[in-house]
């Protein structure tokens, strides 16, 4: 059986840093024009090897491994409460740099414990998260043939998978190596895999848009909407939820929107309340009884607090009974449950979202706030967190709150990612400036006299250790920008294929400087210069050998070969990918960051 060579299968790989959430659609053709997915098309995998408990967590997977005497892997639902696996592995991919930043109390243990149990297992990092991405990846492929027959086998794969969009640049490298080592990238048969990463908060608003654009028939072009995407147990408080504002562009026949302001993110997820209810059931009970219930602890969390009191409380007067299993009911008053988001998270998230809206509104010619707030993730789904965002920021400011409660919002991400190609924002708002080292024609008013040089070629005063910033934080930055036009010439005694490096920088400054010195040796992600990080080394190879490339001459009437290329930019979050290539089309070039997972 052969395919059309437009039809693929698109698989969205959420790797969560708790839980893992896998959906799939069949792409018929590029979408263009009236030909958009239906929503109804696209599958999330809801059955797990293993898995025992409720439908409400069917649609994701436990990110948890374990090596057997034999190293048999148990993976997912297939670990035991009171078994101890390894966990939190997808923070491991992060540099250390930015693992310390994530990182609080319980769940910097949990990291070292595994840490820890790898080493004494003679594993490193990067092999055991292959080794739960090939397992999970084995299985995932096994239900989709499944649920779509044997024409899974016959379709070249697009998968999309999903980031935190805080992750910088060497993190997102380091997914992608680990995917490639558990197969996720392998070609088939039938055709070229395609492989893209894409930001957790964008697929989590391309669903919600793509859902509610088409059902409401209220929203107008010019209307913005603030998804806010707060992770559940799933997304964890490891990680920064994300807040962006969108403007809606069109609506038919297809759907288009734009970032109009810088998104914003913070450490406000999901699983902060968990460690506070769990202590304020110790504080209840006594901590010598909630010693003697301990083999029972992880079961009394998830069915008293997970699947029960948690996604249910609405700051309701009530008592809540939490059955401790060894030593009877214990009950918990709604000041005491709300305790537990307001001494976490909730003033973190209201602060989050008043500021969105904030600046939707400077940002508004008319100077008036974002017409809808949708929830989206396991956390967003919370009745309490909806009530207190609706009492302090909607109600008698004209802005409607929505929130989806059924597992559409719990599997946004990898729902979203499915989607990504049919309706992704025609424009971001960029958070860093980019550039990277140049040399400019001297000017004695603008450069110091130490970096100035004399240019054969060209026949004119240069000065070195210069920065071309492209992109400055807050542009508005176009899907695959183009960075302009480059050249290089070389001189006559040079031959063959020639490599050229530039080195790359990012700042969070909205003007950063112009010049860096080139010359001081720094490693990747450390300060090149005061507010300036070094990211890594842009690489261009010429396309032909140099003798082969066009002849130019400069003013001197020496003639030289000339190398020319263009830079396409896509901003993405909080990182940039970079991709020279010639005229016809060639690639001849792209940023070359540092991987931390070799080891």
């Amino acid at each position: 059986m052969t395919s059309d060579s437009s039809t693929r299968l698109v698989i969205g790989l959420d790797f969560g840093t708790r839980q893992v959430s896998l959906s799939f659609r069949v792409a018929f053709a590029e979408i263009k024009g009236n030909s958009l997915p239906d929503i109804r098309d696209i599958r999330v995998i809801s059955q797990w090897r293993g898995s025992g408990s409720s439908t409400y967590d069917l649609v994701k997977v436990p990110t948890k491994i374990i090596y057997g005497d034999d190293s048999q892997i148990t993976w997912g639902y297939e670990v035991s409460d009171g078994e101890e696996p390894i966990d939190l592995i997808k923070l491991l991919l992060l540099p250390e740099s930015e693992l310390r930043t994530y990182l609080q109390g319980q769940d910097a243990a949990t990291v070292e414990r595994s840490r820890d149990k790898i080493t004494s297992l003679g594993k490193t990092v990067t092999s055991v998260i292959q080794d739960y991405l090939r397992e999970l990846w084995k299985y995932s492929l096994g239900q989709i043939k499944a649920s779509i027959g044997q024409r899974s086998e016959t379709l070249p794969l697009h998968v999309i998978l999903t980031v935190p969009a805080i992750w910088s640049e060497v993190a997102r490298q380091n997914m992608l190596h680990v995917a490639k080592q558990a197969g996720i990238c392998d070609d088939r048969a039938c055709g070229k895999t395609r492989v893209e990463l894409v930001d957790e908060p964008q697929a989590a608003a391309t669903a919600v848009l793509f859902q509610e654009l088409r059902k409401r028939h209220d929203l107008e072009p010019g209307a913005r909407i603030v998804v806010t995407d707060l992770g559940g147990g799933t997304a964890s408080g490891l990680l920064a939820q994300d807040v962006i504002t969108y403007a809606i562009e069109e609506i038919d026949p297809a759907p288009k929107f734009r970032e109009c302001v810088e998104g914003a993110g913070g450490l406000y997820g999901g699983n902060f309340p968990d460690r506070e209810f769990k202590e304020a059931l110790k504080l209840e009970i006594g901590r010598q009884r909630w010693k003697e219930c301990s083999p029972f602890h992880d079961m009394i969390l998830r069915e008293s607090w997970q699947y029960s009191i948690k996604p249910s409380f609405d700051n309701s007067d009530q008592l809540w009974h939490v059955n401790t299993y060894t030593s009877g009911t214990c009950q918990l008053n709604s000041e005491q449950i709300a305790e537990c988001f307001d001494n976490t998270v909730t003033p973190g998230i209201v602060k989050l979202v008043k500021g969105q809206i904030q600046q939707a509104k400077a940002a508004s010619k008319s100077n008036t706030p974002p017409e809808l707030i949708c929830l989206v993730g396991g956390f967003g789904r919370s009745p309490y967190i909806y009530k207190v965002l609706h009492d302090k920021l909607c109600r008698g400011h004209n802005i409607e709150l929505i929130q989806t409660r059924d597992n559409s919002s719990w599997s946004a991400v990898a729902l979203g990612a499915v989607l990504t190609r049919a309706v992704q924002p025609e424009s971001r708002v960029a958070r860093y400036s980019y550039g990277w080292s140049t040399n400019e024609e001297f000017d004695p008013d603008h450069h110091l006299i130490e970096d100035r040089y004399y240019d054969d070629c060209r026949s004119v005063w240069m000065a070195r250790n210069q920065v071309h910033w492209p992109i400055k934080r807050g542009d508005r930055v176009q899907h695959s920008a183009n960075g302009g036009a480059y050249d290089i010439l070389f001189l006559h005694d040079e031959k063959g294929i020639q490599t050229h490096k530039a080195r790359f920088y990012k700042s969070a400054l909205r003007d950063p400087p112009k010049r860096v010195n080139a010359m001081r040796n720094v490693a990747i992600s450390e300060d090149a210069a005061p507010g300036v990080v070094f990211l890594g080394n842009i690489e261009l190879t010429t396309p032909v050998r140099v003798q082969n490339l066009p002849k130019v001459s400069n003013g001197d009437g020496q003639s030289f070969h000339k190398f020319e290329w263009t830079w396409k930019i896509n901003v993405s979050g909080n990182s940039v990918n970079m991709i020279a290539t010639t005229s016809d089309g060639e690639e001849v070039g792209k940023l070359d960051i540092g991987d931390i997972t070799k080891e």
